[in-house]
This record gives C-alpha cells, structure tokens and sequence, in this order.
C-alpha cells in the first residue's frame, strides 16, 4: 500500500462527507487521518488534527480511534522531547485500547509502547509489552503495527516475528520489516520508500549510517 496515496484517498473522503454533511463519517476520516501523516513525517499535521480529536472524546464525545490516536500523539512528544505528556498518551492510549478489545489496535499499541520503554532506557518493561502483544501478532499476523520490526530487532525477537510476516503476501512493507529483522537496513529503506513509509525509511537510513560510522 502507498502511504501518500492512502492519505490522498482519506483526503478526497472527508471532502465528500463534509459535502454531504455526514458528522459521523467526517469524524472516522479525520481520525483516520493521522496515522498517514504521521509515517509521511507531517508530524505538525498529525498533531494539530489528534489534538482535536482527543480533546473532543475529553469532553464527552468518545470514540474508537482515540485510543490509537493517543499512541501516535504519544510516538510524536516522545520523539521531540516531551517524555510525561507522551507517557500519559501510550498508558491511557493502551489503556482504551484494553476495553475495546481488538487485536488490530492492540498488537500495535503494545509495540508501540515497547518502543517508548526502549527510548526511556527500560528494556524489561519494553519486553513485557512485546511479550503479550507477540502471541496475538502471530494469530493476527495482518495488523501491520508498524514499529514492530525495529522493536523486535532491538529485543532480539527477529525469529518469531519472523514466522509471523512470512504467512502474508509479499508487499514493499512487508519486505521491509523482514529486511529490519535480518539487519539490512539499506534494503529496509528502499522497500519502505516504495511505499512511501517515510518515517521507517529515514530510520531504517539512520541505523545504517550508525552502522557505518561505528565500523
């Protein structure tokens, strides 16, 4: 899947349910909107609308998409600095994500979360998080938490998740991770900028800089 052109189709969407006056669906889309910006690295876009959005499921108006809304904003203040507002999106973020009950937002909130504990120096956390969401990943191999790869690279858990992405079709996402997971972060950018995943496409970029320098 291209990512730019996911974000494009959502795009045209809301300009339809605005035109038709459909609250509800507007709302979906505007949630639904943040995960493309976010791994296209419009990340003042991403938070400008999950702002909104959180805010309004605050007030009285909740909705399914704030949980993993929350992750993403969680990922962003991470990423530029702001460790306790990003915590409290991963923990209440994980937490709605719980009472929903859904494998597709819990495999990736979990990941994501063990994602942040590895940021902060806390390894042990990071692999409790990783070991639930592991066993659920591999009965829904499908949910492309993205992320996953480079955790489980980090955790040295490349074999099981291995198995898990080798049950799916092949796409430039998927051979991505699996490039992740075998340490070849060249090949891993180049899948991922097939498919405009340009958020693991700097990474994957960086770890093989790092990589080099460190040779």
């Amino acid at each position: 899947t291209d990512v730019r052109r996911v974000k494009e189709i959502y795009h045209e969407a809301l300009h339809e349910a605005e035109r038709a006056g459909d609250a509800r669906l507007l709302r979906f889309l505007r949630g639904n909107l943040i995960p493309p910006a976010w791994i296209l690295g419009d990340w003042d876009e991403a938070l400008a609308i999950a702002d909104v959005f959180i805010a309004e499921c605050e007030q009285g108006s909740p909705h399914i998409l704030e949980g993993p809304s929350r992750n993403i904003r969680g990922y962003i203040r991470l990423a530029r600095g702001s460790v306790n507002e990003a915590m409290e999106d991963f923990d209440r973020g994980l937490e709605l994500i719980r009472q929903a009950d859904d494998p597709q937002d819990i495999v990736p909130a979990l990941v994501r979360n063990a994602w942040a504990r590895l940021q902060l120096g806390r390894p042990s956390d990071a692999r409790a998080a990783f070991a639930e969401a592991l066993p659920l990943l591999l009965r829904h191999p499908s949910v492309k938490p993205w992320t996953l790869a480079e955790v489980a690279f980090d955790l040295g858990e490349n074999s099981a998740v291995r198995d898990a992405l080798a049950t799916l079709p092949p796409s430039p996402g998927y051979r991505a991770m699996l490039a992740v997971l075998d340490g070849d972060f060249e090949r891993a950018a180049e899948e991922y900028a097939a498919a405009n995943i340009l958020l693991f496409e700097a990474e994957a970029r960086l770890r093989a800089s790092e990589r080099l320098l460190a040779a």
